[in-house]
């Protein structure tokens, strides 16, 4: 895997990312920062620029635990033979594709 992008991510087409958004409804991205600034894995500041942004970082938890993550993905998918890895590409993308539309999940 080269640098820190995902094999996954790299093979989708870029107007494909660019047409669904990957990100939750704000409401729902300000419940997962929260939960994750109570578990001390990233700290928010206000954007010195632009004071109506707020900018969220790694804590030293969270970095750690990000690195820990990675290496276990990436030793994880370099175990993985050329089919495997196209076996998982294409359902991670089918997964992604089912899931971009239901308004279900959404809070």
């Amino acid at each position: 895997m080269a640098g820190a992008e995902h094999p996954v991510r790299r093979r989708r087409p870029h107007h494909d990312r660019a047409r669904r958004p990957r990100l939750p409804a704000p409401a729902t991205l300000t419940k997962l920062v929260d939960h994750l600034v109570d578990d001390n894995l990233v700290y928010r500041r206000i954007d010195p620029i632009d004071r109506r942004r707020i900018r969220a970082y790694l804590t030293a938890r969270g970095r750690a635990t990000h690195d820990r993550i990675d290496s276990a993905v990436r030793a994880a998918w370099s175990d993985l033979g050329t089919s495997d890895d196209a076996l998982l590409a294409a359902l991670l993308t089918r997964l992604v594709d089912a899931l971009s539309g239901a308004a279900h999940l959404r809070v």
